[in-house]
């Protein structure tokens, strides 16, 4: 898993709801 500005288009299915508010905190996905 790679998060940065060339890694913007993610496959967000199956991802914990905590991991997808983590990618939020440090600004990988909107």
């Amino acid at each position: 898993f790679r998060g940065g500005d060339s890694e913007k288009v993610l496959n967000l299915d199956g991802i914990p709801h905590e991991h997808l508010e983590e990618m939020k905190n440090r600004g990988w996905i909107k």
